[in-house]
């Protein structure tokens, strides 16, 4: 159990303890109640433990705004700690049961007789022991009396027919889970068809009438093929020819065709106009349907098939190069 040396008695009802959770939180508010002198006269107090096996810290004090100590148990222990001594009606701590012995065992004379000692009886011997006695005669009596009634009741006669009836009774509530077990399984066809075997609907058993009406309608919907046919010819006749010219631009800029048929020769530079060699130029067609990448030579220079008038949008990639991207710029065919 959770203890504490105070140091002093008379503390009972005066020191408290404060119960944190492992983690510090707060599991019980201070108190004083519940707090005992484990021995009268030690100053060594004691409390119960609220959750046994939980690990709690204990914190004790001698009075409000103290700090006596703390102490962290899990109210479980080998010795005499917080072990419960069950005794009809209450539970009692092993250690509250070994005080109660102590208290027994003080009335216990300095020398007590050994085994086989001689007894002197007192006077009142005798009086005691007719006052044993004649109680004893009574209830011997009694019991003669019990014994003859049983004897008389107990017959092979009377325990054959009470066999008998618990057996009916117990029979007859066999019957009825029987019954109710066999109503179910009468139901069941004399030829039950396997896992696995084929099932043969009987004549219309499937039709419009067994199906709900909504489902009907949604099937009779999906069938509606000539409107479906047509909804599918309008959309393909809106993309089918964009979408072929998208792929004829797209074959001609893989296949290394570029935008028209005017040569014209870009120079690249970096801020201070000198040339950019190995320079990466990317352009697009104004819409940015079409692309073409090439690398400038030695003069920074590089060559396009533009068509002459058309504006197109520029992207360059160099270390040196610092400018804006993209660069829209018109094409002008070289002279």
């Amino acid at each position: 159990m959770p203890t504490y040396d105070s140091g002093s008695t008379g503390m009972v009802g005066t020191a408290g303890v404060t119960i944190l959770n492992a983690d510090g939180t707060a599991h019980t508010a201070r108190a004083t109640a519940g707090i005992s002198e484990l021995v009268a006269g030690t100053g060594v107090l004691y409390v119960a433990h609220p959750a046994i096996g939980t690990p709690l810290i204990f914190v004790w004090d001698k009075g409000v705004g103290t700090l006596g100590a703390s102490e962290t148990t899990t109210g479980v222990y080998d010795t005499l700690g917080f072990i419960e001594y069950t005794e009809p009606g209450e539970g009692v701590t092993l250690a509250e049961a070994v005080l109660d012995v102590k208290e027994k065992t003080d009335n216990l004379p300095a020398s007590p007789a050994a085994v086989g000692s001689a007894m002197t009886l007192t006077a009142a011997y005798d009086a005691a022991k007719d006052d044993v006695l004649t109680p004893l005669a009574v209830v011997d009596g009694n019991v003669d009396t019990l014994l003859s009634r049983i004897t008389t009741a107990i017959t092979p006669t009377n325990i054959a027919e009470a066999v008998r009836d618990i057996a009916t009774s117990g029979l007859a509530a066999l019957k009825v889970l029987i019954d109710a077990v066999k109503a179910k399984t009468d139901t069941i066809p004399a030829s039950p068809a396997a896992v696995g075997s084929a099932m043969t609907l009987a004549a219309d058993a499937v039709s419009a009438a067994a199906l709900k009406a909504d489902a009907v309608a949604e099937i009779q919907a999906g069938l509606a093929l000539d409107a479906t046919i047509t909804e599918i010819l309008e959309d393909t006749a809106t993309t089918i020819p964009a979408t072929l010219a998208s792929i004829g631009a797209n074959a001609a800029t893989a296949a290394g065709a570029d935008f028209g048929e005017d040569e014209c020769t870009l120079t690249i530079t970096d801020t201070t106009s000198a040339a950019l060699s190995d320079a990466q130029v990317y352009i697009t067609d104004s819409g940015g349907h079409r692309s073409r990448t090439k690398t400038t030579d030695s003069l920074g220079q590089v060559k396009f098939d533009l068509t002459s008038g058309q504006s197109y949008n520029l992207w360059v990639t160099h270390d040196r190069y610092t400018g804006a991207v993209p660069v829209v710029f018109v094409a002008s065919e070289d002279v």
